[in-house]
């Protein structure tokens, strides 16, 4: 959702052909716009640009679109391994996460410059399984995966470096809740597994 437009990003279509409708907020929920290229599933607004980030899971890039009052425009696209199917944005590092699956059981998340739509040095890493659905944390900057389902790691943008994690299990998709505050560490909240099937339990967020 871009609550700047109140545009509200939808997924839709077939696995085959999926594409991403825009509703608009301010008419009653009508289809104002369609965004295609594959982009059914896993995208992700940035509210500080306005930009929607469709992961275009058939052609190994991410899609990138500015949403605006008259509809949105493509500002082209990024080239990732394997075949993407989610993108979150963290706003305050300006990095678009890219989470792939297809490369062989080592699943690559691609950290994306979001500003110049440049792949970050060194910020291609491999998750050492099938990637599993994300989370990014945009106080404390992780960013929480679970390869294979059951095996929670998280990437730190500083250096790029993948944790595993011992204390609690998968994350759950946006399942992160940071503080009103940046910085107030103690008060983020992470939604985690503590092993599946269990329902999820509250967890606070480990810090840089």
């Amino acid at each position: 959702m871009d609550a700047n437009l109140n545009h509200i990003y939808v997924g839709n279509g077939s696995d085959a052909s999926p594409e991403t409708q825009v509703l608009d907020g301010n008419s009653n929920y009508a289809v104002f716009d369609t965004v295609n290229g594959n982009t059914g599933q896993g995208g992700n607004v940035d509210l500080a640009t306005d930009r929607f980030w469709g992961a275009n899971v058939y052609s190994a890039d991410a899609l990138i679109y500015t949403g605006s009052a008259s509809g949105d425009t493509s500002d082209g696209s990024v080239s990732v391994s394997g075949c993407p199917l989610w993108v979150l944005i963290d706003p305050i590092m300006r990095l678009a996460w890219v989470a792939a699956q297809c490369s062989a059981g080592n699943d690559v998340v691609t950290a994306v410059n979001a500003d110049t739509f440049a792949p970050i040095t060194g910020g291609a890493v491999g998750s050492g399984g099938v990637q599993g659905a994300p989370a990014v944390n945009t106080d404390t900057h992780y960013f929480y995966i679970c390869p294979n389902g059951n095996s929670p790691k998280f990437i730190n943008p500083s250096g790029y470096g993948l944790t595993p994690i011992t204390t609690f299990g998968c994350v759950m998709f946006d399942g992160i809740n940071p503080a009103p505050t940046s910085g107030d560490f103690a008060s983020d909240r992470l939604y985690a597994q503590t092993a599946p099937p269990i329902p999820c339990r509250l967890w606070m967020a480990p810090t840089l």
